[in-house]
C-alpha cells in the first residue's frame, strides 16, 4: 500500500512541478523556479522510495536517491522559494548559496553512510528511518528540514493574516491555510512514523500535497475574461 501511496506522490508532485514550471515561463519569478525545483525533487524521491520498495532486490541506490531528494533536499529548496517572496533577490541568492552548499555536503553525508540491508526489507511503507547508519550529516539534515518547514509554514501564515486585513480576494485567504496546514501535515509525516505508526507514513504525505497543491491552485489568479481582449488591443 505505502509503494502505491508514494507513486501517487510522484505522480502528483510532478503535475505540480509542470504547473509551476509554467507559471516560471510566463512570469521568470526566482521563486517559483525553486519552487519547481523542490516539487520535481520530491517526485524523483518518491520514485525512488517505490524503486527501493521492489520486493525484486531492495536496491539501495533508490533508497538513497529517495533520502537525498525527497527527505533532504526538498524542504530546504521549497523554504527558498517561500524566503524569495519576502526578501530580495541578493538575500535570496546568498541564503540559497549556504542552503546548497549544507545540501551538498548532507548528500555525500548520506550517499556514504553504510545500510542495513534487514532494515530497507522491512521499509513496509514507512519513512526508512534506520535503514542508514546515522552520521555528521543527520544534523545538517535536521537543519535543513527546519529551515524548509519554518520559511514555508511562517510565510504561508504571514500571507494568509495580510490577505485577511488587506483587500486581497477572499480565495487567497483560503490557499495561503490550506498551503500552510499541508506543510504541517507533511512536516508531521515522519514523526507519526516515529512515534508507531509507520504505515500511515505515505498516507499522511499524499494528503500533506493533495492540500498543499490544493492551496497553490487557489492562490493562483483567475485571468480575466477581458484580459485576452486587453492584449489584442494593445497589439
Amino acid at each position: 500500500m505505502g509503494s502505491w501511496l508514494a507513486l501517487f506522490v510522484a505522480l502528483l508532485c510532478a503535475a505540480f512541478a509542470a504547473s509551476v514550471v509554467r507559471q516560471y515561463v510566463r512570469k521568470r519569478r526566482p521563486h517559483l523556479a525553486y519552487w519547481a525545483l523542490s516539487l520535481g525533487l520530491a517526485a524523483i524521491g518518491a520514485l525512488g522510495y517505490v524503486c527501493s520498495a521492489v520486493p525484486a532486490g531492495h536496491p539501495v541506490w533508490a533508497f538513497r536517491v529517495y533520502y537525498i531528494c525527497g527527505a533532504m533536499a526538498m524542504p530546504a529548496v521549497m523554504g527558498l522559494g517561500s524566503l524569495g517572496l519576502m526578501v530580495r533577490h541578493r538575500v535570496l541568492h546568498a541564503v540559497a548559496a549556504v542552503v546548497g552548499i549544507a545540501i551538498v555536503a548532507t548528500a555525500v553525508g548520506i550517499a556514504a553512510a553504510p545500510a542495513h540491508p534487514a532494515g530497507l526489507r522491512a521499509l513496509n511503507g514507512g519513512p526508512g528511518v534506520g535503514v542508514l547508519a546515522t552520521g555528521w550529516w543527520l544534523p545538517l539534515m535536521i537543519i535543513l528540514n527546519s529551515f524548509g518547514a519554518l520559511a514555508v509554514f511562517g510565510v504561508a501564515v504571514w500571507s494568509a493574516v495580510h490577505t485577511l486585513h488587506g483587500h486581497a480576494p477572499r480565495r487567497f485567504l483560503g490557499g495561503n491555510v490550506f498551503l500552510a496546514l499541508g506543510i504541517l501535515v507533511l512536516s508531521g509525516a515522519g514523526s507519526a512514523a516515529r512515534l508507531g505508526w509507520p504505515g500511515a507514513f505515505w498516507a499522511t504525505m499524499a494528503v500533506g500535497w493533495v492540500m498543499a497543491f490544493v492551496g497553490y491552485v487557489l492562490l493562483t489568479p483567475i485571468p480575466s475574461a477581458a484580459e485576452p481582449s486587453a492584449r489584442q488591443r494593445i497589439a
